[in-house]
Formats: structure tokens, sequence, C-alpha cells
């Protein structure tokens, strides 16, 4: 072992593998083993795909989940797996697929920046609209009333994930608040670390500017 290798720090390799397997815990990761090979366009329908998936949840949630109860479990696990798949990948793009890139003397290379931004947006309003679907789907499992429209339900949403500020969700779900408090903090959670993605990916697209003064 050289001496460079006795002194290498072990937390980007541990959280590396760690992300590793967390991003196993995913739809994608199977779809993964049976689309080969995978393209950017499947990657983007995917996305796409999602999204709109993502809104028809809240909308099915909203005026037929009193009836469907089944479909709002699934529309349940289904969007906090979909959440915790972005997030995940998004932190693995940013952070450790370039270091696992390095570590295997590979260049580390993306199609476009531009088109990642646009994806890095497409699953920021994805999550906004797994929330809402989250937040509509428990109301309606426990038979309480939807107490507001469906634009106030993923307005509220929307404006916690930007500026996690529950009091509109609070507002609008009422007594009911208190069995949501956990989805509502994950979903600040989730706000916050879109956001610093979204910062490190804008920041990075920034063209250098010379200045005046040295």
């Amino acid at each position: 072992m050289t001496k460079n290798e006795n002194n290498d720090g072990f937390i980007i390799e541990f959280w590396a593998n760690v992300f590793n397997v967390l991003s196993k815990i995913s739809v994608f990761s199977i779809v993964r083993k049976f689309k080969k090979p995978m393209t950017h366009k499947f990657v983007e329908g995917w996305v796409l795909g999602n999204l709109i998936v993502a809104i028809l949840s809240t909308l099915i949630g909203y005026y037929l989940g009193n009836s469907l109860k089944g479909l709002m479990y699934f529309i349940l696990i289904y969007a906090l797996l979909r959440v915790f798949e972005v997030i995940i990948y998004q932190l693995n793009v940013l952070f450790f697929d370039p270091y696992r890139a390095e570590k295997k003397g590979e260049v580390y290379k993306i199609k476009s920046p531009t088109r990642m931004v646009i994806l890095l947006l497409h699953n920021y309003v994805e999550v906004m609209f797994w929330y809402a679907s989250t937040i509509i789907a428990l109301v309606q499992i426990s038979g309480n009333e939807l107490g507001a429209t469906w634009g106030e339900y993923v307005r509220s949403n929307i404006l916690c994930i930007a500026t996690f500020d529950s009091s509109m969700i609070q507002e609008i779900v009422g007594e009911f608040y208190p069995k949501l408090s956990s989805i509502v903090f994950l979903q600040i959670i989730s706000g916050i670390i879109m956001t610093i993605i979204s910062l490190a990916r804008f920041m990075n697209l920034m063209p250098e500017v010379e200045s005046i003064e040295k």
C-alpha cells in the first residue's frame, strides 16, 4: 500500500457505496434489467411519463379516490418510492457517478448539460405532484372530507416544497394535519435536497465572466 493510499479518506467511498445500494431500491433499476440497451430516449420517456402519471394521480385521487381505496394505496406506495428514487438518482449524478467513473479510470461524460437540467426540472415538478398525490391519497384512505379544491391541494404542496412552509397544507387538511406531519416533514426535506441540487446544476451552467478587478 502506498503512502497516498494510506492517507486517503474513507467518507466519499463510504457514501458512494451507500448510495449505490440505495439506487437499487427503485422501479427504474428493475426496468433497466429488462430494457437493454438503455437509450437516452427511453430515459427521457421514463421521466416525462412519470411526470404525467404523477399529475394524473392527483386528479384520480381527488375525484375518484373515495371509491377506489385500493388504487389509493398503490398510488401512495408508488409515489413515495418514486420520490425516493428521484432523490437518490439526482444525488448519485451530482456527487458519486463522477467519482465512480474516476475510480475506474474512465472519463465521466453526460449527453448535454442543458438536457440534464431539463430532466432535473421535470423531476422537481414530478416530486411536487407525487407529494400532492400522497396527501390526497391519505385523506381519501382515512375517509376524511377533501376540504379544498384540487388546485389548492396541488398549490399547497408546491409551496411546501419550494418554500419549506407547510402552513397552507395545515390550513386545508385541518384536524387531520397531525397524522400527516411525518409526510410533510419528508416533503420539506425533499424540497431542501432538490433545491440544493438544482442550485448546484444551475451554478455549473453559469458562464464564466471576465472581471475587471483581480
